[in-house]
């Protein structure tokens, strides 16, 4: 077990916090730096330990696109120069289309011409990039730094929870650690992922539905810099991407992804690595630079996840634990921030006003502010996913037009500040309780 101590007030052996928070991933490590800034005294814990990490080997296989709106956050929270100590690739680019097989719709090409790409450029939003690409074991260490720098934050980790406990009259929440540690707070706050304990100790039911899909991502080397363009393409089989990702001694390198059926991507995991360089080379886009070795590789499942409630007395969930959508936008670890900012804002200026902070009343507005837009982000995704893997012809020209819209200027820009996080407009401008931030 790790631990890093800070201020805590101890009564008969039980530690006494604000804010326990469970889970120190990426989303709960940044709530954690949040309510800490703020002076609130927080523990939170973690059955991992920290990464290791050695710069000086090739990107990891776990990688998240940052938007601006996050990227805003995380300079707030002081964790974005440790970021900038370490690596990261800025994307200015986003291009989707479509290649698949469009016979039918000739006679549209005929008409209006071909209009099977988007390209969503920074320069469109005034902006010098989209983006950022930047593996999770950075941010999480990065984050994991900046915690230690704060003095009312106790982070244990490698530790497991054996017991949730609620005191009398429900006015405080008491976990039970492996090491045989008693930790009460007012409020514990569900970080810990799609598989959420704290979710399920407070009945709270999640409905999961899976896409019949999995994710195969590789870390390739390649033989040229794939650039700043990051790109999507919609095929028949199923969609490709790459990520480009910062070059490391001298070396190129992308993340490939690879949406099809479990099956198919089990077998692709079972080729010899020149039989897979050869198959990715036939069937992803002519544009994807010569593959010279195939890093690391690996499949996940695709599955999106809601809940019938963010909150119960005592207890509030974020990010994963609160929902999981599909990674075709790469908004998953995005709308986890956003979270953050929403909790944070609530939780603080409750307590600023020695109000209770962990009643339901005061954790609804919490909810209400994230749960019509995250569910929104769902069924933005769900059109995305089985629209462009629709074959039914009027589906294919509901997407030739979609494309075609796109590429008109005004609906471009909302595309393109929809698609970096700049519809937050810096975030502070959102939600109605922002000094916090200043």
């Amino acid at each position: 077990m790790n631990t890093y101590e800070c201020q805590s007030t101890q009564i008969n052996t039980r530690m006494h916090y604000d804010v326990i928070i469970v889970g120190a991933g990426m989303i709960g490590a940044t709530l954690a730096c949040a309510l800490a800034q703020q002076n609130m005294h927080v523990l939170i814990i973690d059955s991992a330990k920290t990464p290791i990490l050695n710069l000086n080997e090739q990107p990891g296989l776990r990688i998240s696109a940052i938007q601006l709106a996050s990227v805003n956050l995380l300079k707030q929270l002081k964790i974005w120069p440790l970021l900038c100590l370490k690596r990261m690739r800025p994307f200015t680019q986003m291009m989707i289309e479509e290649t698949s097989d469009q016979s039918e719709l000739a006679w549209l090409d005929r008409l209006i011409g071909t209009t099977n790409s988007v390209k969503l450029n920074c320069l469109n939003i005034d902006e010098p990039v989209l983006g950022y690409f930047i593996e999770n074991d950075i941010l999480q260490v990065s984050l994991h730094e900046r915690l230690m720098e704060l003095p009312t934050v106790h982070l244990i980790t490698e530790v497991r929870i054996d017991q949730f406990l609620t005191e009398s009259c429900h006015l405080k929440k008491e976990i039970l650690l492996s090491n045989g540690n008693q930790y009460v707070a007012p409020l514990i706050i569900g970080a810990d992922g799609m598989h959420s304990q704290v979710r399920d100790w407070a009945g709270i039911q999640a409905y999961r539905k899976t896409y019949g899909q999995s994710a195969f991502v590789s870390t390739v080397e390649l033989s040229e810099d794939p650039g700043s363009v990051t790109w999507q393409t919609f095929m028949k089989k199923g969609p490709v991407a790459l990520l480009p990702l910062p070059n490391c001694s001298d070396r190129y390198y992308a993340s490939l992804v690879w949406y099809q059926s479990p099956s198919e991507n089990q077998a692709l995991m079972s080729l010899s690595e020149s039989d897979l360089i050869q198959t990715i080379t036939d069937y992803f886009p002519k544009r994807l630079p010569a593959i010279k070795s195939i890093r690391s590789k690996g499949t996940f499942p695709l599955a999106k996840q809601s809940v019938n409630a963010y909150i119960r007395q005592g207890v509030a969930l974020i990010g994963d634990a609160a929902h999981t959508v599909h990674p075709l936008a790469g908004q998953g670890v995005n709308l986890g921030f956003q979270d953050v900012i929403a909790l944070t804002e609530v939780i603080v200026e409750a307590w600023q006003k020695k109000q209770d902070y962990a009643s339901v009343d005061i954790l609804e507005k919490y909810q209400s502010q994230r749960r019509t837009d995250n569910q929104y982000m769902i069924w933005i995704l769900d059109a995305f996913h089985y629209g462009f893997t629709s074959q039914k012809i009027p589906i294919k020209l509901l997407r030739r037009f979609m494309l075609l819209g796109g590429q008109q200027t005004k609906i471009n820009q909302k595309i393109t500040e929809y698609g970096s996080g700049k519809r937050f407009e810096l975030f502070k401008n959102v939600y109605p309780i922002s000094s916090i931030w200043n």
